[in-house]
């Protein structure tokens, strides 16, 4: 009766996809709305960028059209691109325009996860993003107990968005997600790489009751167990 039921996997990839189209919503409308201003206001983004494109330009690798979208020239000679790639000058804002979209794509995931895996489950209880409360999944602790917010926390800061999300990005490899998925389909209670880091355990919040304590549910199942035997005296008797 009081056994832990691990969330169905079809319920948890739906509820994965509603979390991400909100994290995607969020992480655009950040980008738009603030990144990109103070990309460009205090780091001068764009401007770099129109640079990097004159040094191509300048080189013959790229030309623009009427309309200025930069086209790239196919047949460039290696003795050019090879001027190009050692230019010093073209290295080092080739690495700040790099550095600042790292910058850039690592602020906006921390805002749209942190708020999607960590703030909703702490208005809606029990670990519960979105997705989670409408596909009737929720999380507890590795033994099955109520998880704590500081779980909830480690899961999102360590599990999703520094392991999963930031490597991936930094080595432009989505292996990080694959090996969590890889994980979640083959270990014994269902726990994704995020939840593993965490000691949480997605569940079924429809057939599990969540304790807040192992003494708590100690106490629950004696209880049953009681009355469980009350109700099978008066069957013993008759016999």
């Amino acid at each position: 009766m009081y056994e832990v039921y691990n969330g169905k996997m079809f319920s948890r990839i739906a509820a994965l996809i509603v979390d991400l189209i909100i994290v995607l919503c969020i992480f655009v409308t950040i980008d738009i709305l603030i990144t990109k201003n103070v990309a460009n206001n205090v780091w001068q983004y764009d401007d770099k960028v129109s640079q990097y494109e004159n040094y191509q330009i300048d080189y013959g690798i790229a030309y623009k059209d009427a309309e200025g979208n930069l086209i790239y020239v196919d047949d460039v000679e290696d003795s050019t691109l090879e001027a190009f790639k050692s230019d010093e000058s073209v290295l080092a804002l080739a690495q700040d325009i790099t550095t600042l979209q790292i910058i850039q794509i690592s602020f906006d995931l921390f805002v749209s996860e942190i708020l999607v895996f960590f703030v909703l489950p702490l208005i809606f209880k029990n670990g519960q993003t979105l997705g989670k409360k409408l596909m009737r999944l929720g999380l507890v602790n590795s033994k099955g107990l109520k998880v704590a917010n500081w779980a909830v926390f480690a899961r999102f800061i360590i599990g999703i968005y520094a392991v999963e999300s930031i490597i991936s990005v930094l080595t432009f490899s989505p292996v990080p997600l694959i090996l969590s998925f890889l994980i979640a389909l083959f270990t014994k209670k269902k726990t994704a790489l995020h939840d593993l880091i965490a000691g949480t355990r997605v569940i079924d919040i429809d057939k599990t009751i969540i304790f807040e304590t192992f003494e708590e549910k100690s106490a629950a199942i004696e209880e049953y167990e009681k009355t469980k035997k009350k109700e099978e005296e008066p069957k013993l008797i008759s016999a």
